[in-house]
């Protein structure tokens, strides 16, 4: 299922919204490996990218929020925590159960679209973008 990038995803800050489409390709590379069995090889692929991209995203998103004083900057710091520690414990996998973390990866990244980016990244966006934050 490939996910494209559309303006119901853009949060109106510039970097966030560049942020989150290699997010997005990330999940696209995940899901042609899945289409094509190859569990393991897709997880190789985003392995390394993704945990950079969460420490990377989330400290971006955070030093903006504490900045500009974000009022629910405690709990969206919450969701980043826990995030992290879900992709990293998914990507700790020992062998043979790559077919299943692969597709709890692709799921948790799919929720993760709806559910962050959509709607508490969204909120944030506006906050930034009444800051003055493009």
């Amino acid at each position: 299922m490939k996910v494209v990038w559309d303006k119901s995803y853009s949060i109106g800050v510039k970097m966030f919204d560049e942020e989150h489409k290699k997010l997005f390709e990330m999940i696209n590379t995940l899901d042609d490996s899945l289409e094509h069995g190859m569990f393991r090889k897709g997880i190789d692929l985003v392995k390394d990218g993704l945990l950079e991209y969460v420490v990377n995203h989330f400290m971006g998103e955070e030093q903006l929020m504490r900045s500009y004083h974000y009022p629910e900057y405690e709990q969206h710091a919450k969701e980043h925590r826990k995030t992290m520690r879900k992709i990293t414990a998914l990507m700790d996998i020992g062998p043979g159960g790559s077919g299943r973390v692969a597709g709890e990866l692709m799921d948790y990244l799919i929720l993760w679209r709806e559910k962050h980016v959509k709607v508490t990244d969204s909120r944030l966006g506006e906050f930034l973008k009444n800051k003055g934050v493009e």
